[in-house]
């Protein structure tokens, strides 16, 4: 089916994984940041709307994750601390 997101979803992704937020013209741009290191970049578009094309499966692959693990962080049920195992266990953070 691949993946879909909307603006709101993406609000609360950035909200959940504090994700320091810079916002410009119509984007908004989200950098996690561990230990002072950046580790990823995301953005979506300002609306309520549902995000077009390929912008999903980018701000998802942006996040390192994959199609089944982006659906917890979509429904909310997979936090923080869960999200940086994840990214230890995929060799990004240590």
């Amino acid at each position: 089916m691949g993946t879909t997101l909307k603006t709101a979803e993406a609000e609360r992704i950035f909200g959940k994984l504090k994700l320091v937020e810079k916002r410009k013209g119509y984007h908004v741009r989200g950098y996690l940041y561990f230990r002072g290191r950046l580790i990823a970049v995301a953005q979506y578009s300002h609306g309520n709307k549902d995000l077009p094309g390929r912008v999903p499966t980018r701000f998802r692959e942006s996040l390192y994750l994959s199609e089944q693990e982006f659906l917890p962080m979509k429904r909310c049920t997979m936090k923080l601390p869960e999200y940086l195992d994840l990214l230890r266990s995929k060799g990004k953070i240590s």
